[in-house]
């Protein structure tokens, strides 16, 4: 920079400096010949001197120097701007993906959790084609996005955290206010996904009966509608009493809660409970979250059959939600807790089957049942109730009447 800066004085003090020369030849050609008289030369000085000065600047002018120094500070404040922004950015995502990876590392060393986690997804994943149905293999699984072009727009592979007690406190701010880091290009329906993962969900549940399962894998988990609409009518397992209560209409959209897909954000909840003396029938279908972003949906802080639950569509609003109930592994200990227990997403209008990433039974029957569609299936006894447990843990239900 110094270099240039030399070599460029060099020439105007030399473009100047000629400048003077000629003028003042000029001058004394002009005026008093070639007189060399001291007195004649200050005379003539300063008007030479004004006269140097316009032309100097005139052939600076015109040699474009002014304007390489105007566009050389706009290029160079311009880089300078757009370096700083994106330093920032990068600074950013270093250190969110440090607070990560130390949360993370911490969680892996814990050997019990305080309540029942969904399965965290995998880096690495097989990829099998059965019917309709994309599956994956049972140990190395991850959810698959719809088309190439959703693949591009969110890593799913990002390994985030599956409990981070106290709930709120600890909300990143960057996932905590959309509007300051609209330079990362997050739309909502990826924050939304992001933010559940963060809350410890990396895949929600559908409760339905073995039988249902080869109309799920053909055309999707459908709601109540759709699925009455078919000519192969489900074996319904719901409680009657309660779905009296979803013919109502959802405030947002002004739906009724029959015509959205229903799934939980936790399966064995109260609904599952109620239902031990078939859940040795019962599959638990898990859903890749993958299957909101090309969808409308409504979430809820509790059943979505009570006339005291509240509906919501935002991922500000998840931090509205009962997580300590929704997590923990029992509900008797909390006010309300049977209610909110069983929150709900509820996905219009249908959840496609390639959403679906595995299916999860509590006998050897069902699975040999399930298997023979071509699915990824397995045992998960951890996600059903004990028969023989008493009702201290979970809460009774002798008592309590429904809908909730």
């Amino acid at each position: 920079m110094f270099n240039k800066l030399w070599v460029r004085t060099k020439e105007v003090a030399t473009m100047y400096t000629g400048t003077f020369v000629v003028v003042m030849i000029l001058n004394q050609l002009l005026f008093f010949g070639f007189c060399l008289n001291p007195i004649c030369l200050i005379a003539a000085m300063p008007h030479v001197l004004f006269i140097t000065v316009i032309i100097g600047t005139w052939l600076n002018k015109k040699n474009g120097w002014g304007k390489e120094q105007v566009a050389s500070k706009a290029v160079k404040k311009t880089a300078k701007t757009a370096s700083s922004t994106v330093s920032e950015v990068n600074r950013v995502l270093k250190e969110l993906g440090d607070e990560s990876a130390k949360k993370s590392e911490s969680e892996q060393k814990k050997t019990k959790s305080t309540f029942i986690q969904p399965k965290l997804i995998e880096n690495s994943f097989s990829e099998k084609k059965c019917n309709n149905l994309v599956t994956l293999d049972s140990f190395n699984k991850k959810s698959l996005p719809s088309s190439k072009d959703t693949a591009s727009k969110i890593d799913i592979t990002t390994p985030w955290v599956s409990e981070i007690p106290p709930w709120i406190d600890e909300m990143p701010p960057w996932l905590d206010d959309m509007s300051n880091h609209e330079a990362l290009w997050i739309d909502e329906k990826n924050l939304f996904i992001e933010k559940l993962k963060f809350y410890g969900v990396s895949s929600v549940w559908h409760i339905t009966h073995r039988e249902n399962l080869q109309g799920i894998l053909n055309k999707g988990i459908l709601s109540n509608y759709l699925a009455y609409e078919t000519e192969n009518l489900p074996v319904d397992i719901s409680d009657h009493g309660a779905q009296r209560w979803r013919e109502a209409k959802e405030p947002i959209y002004k739906r009724r809660v029959h015509e959205y897909a229903p799934t939980y954000f936790n399966v064995r909840n109260p609904m599952l409970f109620v239902r031990q003396n078939i859940q040795d029938d019962l599959c638990l279908v898990e859903i890749s979250l993958t299957s909101l972003l090309h969808s409308d949906f409504v979430f809820t802080d509790g059943n979505a059959a009570s006339r005291n639950t509240s509906f919501f569509n935002s991922a500000n609003d998840l931090k509205l939600l009962p997580w300590e109930v929704i997590k923990a592994p029992y509900w008797s200990g909390f006010a309300d807790g049977k209610r909110k227990k069983c929150s709900e997403l509820l996905i219009y209008p249908l959840i496609q089957p390639e959403c679906i990433v595995e299916i999860h039974c509590n006998s050897t029957e069902t699975l040999n049942y399930v298997t023979k569609f071509g699915c990824s299936a397995r045992i998960s006894p951890e996600f059903f109730f004990n028969q023989n447990k008493t009702n201290q843990t979970c809460g009774s239900f002798n008592d309590d009447e429904i809908p909730f």
